[in-house]
C-alpha cells in the first residue's frame, strides 16, 4: 500500500513541475511578446563579403552588395562581418548545417552547470568553430537559458522543435 503512496506522491510533484513549467514559459513568452522589435537587426543594407580569387583572405564587409558586386566579391551573409565571418567558421557551418542544432544541444546543460568557458569548450570540441565563434555561440547559449529557462524546458520534454532545421538550407 505505501508503493502506492509514494507512486501518487510521484505523480503529484511530477505535475506540479510540469505546470510549474507551463506557467513560467507562458510567461517568458508574454515578456517576449511586449519586447520592441528587432526587425532593423535583420535588414540591413551591409553585407560581408570574400573575394573569390583569394577565399582565404579576410572577409570584408561593404554598405550594401551592390558595393561588393563593384569589387568583385562574393556575398557570404547579410550585416557586417563579425567573429563567425572567416573562412574556417563559414565552411565549418556549411558542413554540420544538418547536425549543428543538435550538437550545440548538447552543450546545453553546461549553461546551467558550468561556466562560459565550459560551454565554449563543449561548442568548440562539438562543432569546430574558431575560438572568437564559438565565444559568441556561447553567450548566446548562456543569454537564452537566462531569458528562456522555462520555454528550454517545455520544449526538451515535448520534443517540440526537435528537428529545427530550416527549409531551403541545402537538406536532400
Amino acid at each position: 500500500f505505501w508503493t502506492l503512496r509514494v507512486l501518487l506522491g510521484f505523480g503529484f510533484v511530477l505535475y506540479g513541475f510540469f505546470i510549474f513549467m507551463l506557467i513560467g514559459s507562458r510567461a517568458e513568452n508574454d515578456k517576449a511578446a511586449r519586447a520592441p522589435s528587432t526587425t532593423k537587426f535583420f535588414t540591413l543594407d551591409a553585407v560581408c563579403a570574400f573575394d573569390p580569387k583569394h577565399p582565404l583572405k579576410e572577409f570584408r564587409t561593404f554598405d550594401n552588395k551592390d558595393l561588393a558586386h563593384l569589387a568583385n566579391y562574393t556575398i557570404a551573409h547579410c550585416g557586417e562581418c563579425a567573429y563567425c565571418s572567416n573562412p574556417h567558421d563559414i565552411q565549418v557551418y556549411v558542413e554540420t548545417r544538418k547536425t549543428i542544432a543538435k550538437k550545440s544541444k548538447q552543450c546545453g546543460p553546461k549553461v546551467y552547470f558550468g561556466s562560459k568557458g565550459d560551454v565554449s569548450d563543449c561548442l568548440e570540441s562539438k562543432i569546430g568553430f574558431t575560438r572568437d565563434c564559438t565565444n559568441c555561440w556561447a553567450e548566446n547559449m548562456i543569454n537564452t537559458g537566462d531569458k528562456c529557462l522555462f520555454t528550454c524546458l517545455r520544449t526538451l520534454f515535448s520534443g517540440f522543435m526537435a528537428e529545427n532545421n530550416v527549409k531551403g538550407s541545402g537538406e536532400g
